[in-house]
């Protein structure tokens, strides 16, 4: 085999072997993300690649990203999972040239708003809460594409759960609908999420009902084009704005982690709470400190910014 030392898609494989690379505490559960990724790839191309050169076909579309999880008592205003990574990844493609909604439930309005001035983007908010299937189908009318985060899908009896199978009877469950919806009419939806019970993974459902615990439960039945498992969802949207800025060629539309780090703060300061801990009082994401997020998204960077060096040595 002759390999190609230059080919244009190693840094995408960088960037997926990082973000596919767990870093759960010792009692979550873990071992299957990287398989999942796998599953996924097959033996195509980068997930990002693909993603990113769909995307930069698409110029000026008006874009959906939809995320979030309202579960009381236990996640009042939802979790800091799925809000910051939103917020990066709307901001990237507001810079090439999209259109951007955010779609959450009315009881995190406050954190997303707070996020969107972080990072100066102008996206809209748009509230899911108390709407109907018919309503949100017709919302496919007014999207090119639609982006889910760390966004619960039905499992195959229609419920959402959670990755310890707790059944999420209230919500804004219909917005599956929304991705039926554009998935029939051949629009671009993509799905990030790290459970397999996000909104994306019914594309491999049979694989994801075999790899995790509650299998025969809570994976989701519900598919998008493409789909980007990673170890946080959030780093999933990070990694895609990693890969966006290799794609457009513009460095810029990366954030850096110090001030990921500050949007963690900000999401929690408005009421979010870490997925992993559901404490209040933790700084971080889906159980994993906010430092070390933070050199992750750092590291994402080095990738990017390391392609773009050219240097000859003189031996």
């Amino acid at each position: 085999m002759v390999i190609d030392y230059h080919d244009p898609r190693f840094p995408y494989n960088n960037i997926e072997h990082l973000v596919t690379t767990e870093f759960r505490y010792k009692t979550k559960r873990q071992g299957f993300i990287r398989t999942l990724y796998e599953v996924e790839r097959g033996h195509k191309n980068p997930l990002t690649y693909d993603i990113t050169h769909a995307l930069k076909a698409h110029p000026t579309a008006r874009v959906a990203i939809v995320t979030g999880i309202v579960f009381p008592p236990h996640l009042p205003k939802g979790e800091v999972d799925g809000t910051c990574g939103a917020a990066a990844l709307a901001r990237a493609l507001e810079m090439v040239g999209h259109q951007v909604d955010v779609l959450v439930e009315t009881e995190m309005e406050n954190i997303m708003r707070a996020l969107i001035k972080r990072v100066a983007v102008k996206a809209n908010l748009v509230s899911t809460s108390n709407r109907s299937s018919a309503e949100v189908r017709t919302w496919a009318d007014r999207y090119d594409i639609a982006v889910t985060i760390e966004k619960l899908g039905r499992n195959h009896a229609g419920v959402r759960h959670s990755t310890g199978a707790t059944p999420l009877p209230s919500g804004d469950s219909y917005i599956d609908d929304l991705i039926l919806e554009m998935n029939a009419r051949n629009k671009m939806t993509i799905g990030i999420g790290d459970g397999g019970n996000e909104i994306g993974f019914g594309k491999i459902h049979d694989h994801v009902r075999q790899l995790i615990a509650f299998g025969d439960t809570i994976p989701t039945v519900t598919p998008t084009r493409y789909l980007l498992p990673a170890n946080v969802s959030n780093i999933g949207a990070y990694a895609l704005t990693a890969a966006m800025a290799l794609t457009f060629g513009n460095s810029k539309l990366l954030l850096d982690g110090a001030t990921i780090g500050q949007m963690i703060k900000d999401a929690i300061a408005e009421g979010a709470l870490d997925g992993g801990t559901a404490n209040p009082n933790f700084y971080g994401d889906d159980g994993i400190p906010g430092e070390f997020i933070e050199k992750i998204v750092d590291l994402l960077g080095a990738i990017v910014s390391q392609w773009n060096v050219e240097f000859k040595r003189p031996f």
